[in-house]
């Protein structure tokens, strides 16, 4: 399958994305905190010929270009209607991992008729006292250390993974995260109007519940846990994603 990639200028800033298939219909990928497009990689064969397949990479991420200042769930929401109007998409499948999940929520809520449904991996829109406090502490990381300080405050102090960004840009989407504990999206989610399917790890409990919640809200959604998987199913089960959208694509 041959993949296209592009930076799609918005004006202020500039998203890299990556393109591959073909179809009817188009499939808008967007990944979570620190990810970048690859992480879809694995789920492209399932969905070979059946659709145009759109990886973003979210403002701040890899060479993808940000605006100074803050910036909050709803302005990468702005991003997305704004790229699909670039790429001349009138209506997509979103698909979005734990933050880009959000995104996609705020892009239904935004933009109603340009999206066809919603497939939610690991996805949330409010998080708890202890959630707040972690990302209480990975602001203040990248305030101090920038990107060194956002890789070891998410994925640990003695982890060797590095991240590529914008180190600015990343903390204050992180900021945006801790937001959610004093300004929780869930009581919007009664407005989306498109088929949606929520799907989590079985075994990694919080993404469950917060799957569970997000499932009870939105209309007629549709709950999944993957057994066996943990809070990455796109990456170690991407069969399972690929079958949501595929059942979004019949409906």
């Amino acid at each position: 399958m041959s993949d296209e990639s592009r930076k799609i200028d918005l004006g202020t800033h500039a998203l890299r994305v990556r393109e591959a298939g073909s179809g009817p219909a188009t499939v808008l990928c967007l990944h979570g905190f620190l990810d970048g497009t690859e992480v879809w990689d694995a789920m492209l064969p399932e969905l070979s010929g059946t659709a145009r397949v759109v990886r973003v990479q979210q403002r701040g991420h890899g060479d993808s270009t940000a605006p100074a200042g803050a910036c909050s769930i709803d302005d990468l929401a702005a991003d997305t209607v704004a790229l699909l109007a670039a790429l001349g998409i009138e209506r997509a499948i979103l698909v979005g991992h734990a933050l880009g999940g959000l995104v996609a929520l705020k892009t239904a809520l935004r933009a109603p008729e340009r999206v066809a449904g919603l497939v939610l991996v690991e996805a949330f829109s409010e998080i708890d006292v202890r959630a707040s406090e972690h990302w209480r502490h990975v602001v203040r990381a990248g305030e101090v250390n920038k990107l060194q300080g956002l890789a070891r405050s998410v994925y640990g102090p003695t982890s060797r993974r590095s991240v590529d960004g914008d180190g600015i840009a990343l903390t204050e989407i992180a900021r945006a995260h801790q937001q959610l504990a004093s300004a929780p999206a869930t009581a919007e989610l009664s407005a989306i109007g498109c088929p949606a399917v929520v799907l989590a790890g079985e075994s990694d409990v919080p993404g469950s519940a917060a799957a569970r919640s997000l499932a009870g809200v939105i209309p007629g959604a549709r709950l999944e846990l993957v057994p066996g998987v943990g809070a990455a199913p796109h990456v170690d089960a991407p069969g399972s994603v690929a079958a949501a959208v595929r059942s979004l694509l019949g409906s």
